[in-house]
């Protein structure tokens, strides 16, 4: 992975955007230091990420052994 001075990101930056949607990455530097990385987007990836973060706190979510999935049922017998 290339570094990029985020000054010369700035000057160039017709063109790597281009470069990344073709697969290359940069790290984004400002006086040295790594501030960004810029990689291509990944729809798949992100809406992959979402749904197993969805479910881990879907797991996680509960009072006393009770989910929130049976306090939801619950609700729509009693509702």
């Amino acid at each position: 992975m290339e570094s990029i001075a985020s000054n010369e990101l700035k000057t160039r930056l017709g063109r790597k955007p281009r470069e990344v949607q073709n697969g290359k990455e940069y790290i984004v530097t400002t006086h040295g230091k790594p501030v960004a990385k810029l990689v291509p987007y990944n729809k798949d990836k992100e809406i992959g990420g979402a749904n197993d973060r969805m479910r881990n706190r879907q797991k996680k979510n509960n009072l006393n052994g009770i989910t929130v999935k049976a306090l939801i049922n619950e609700g729509r017998r009693n509702g």
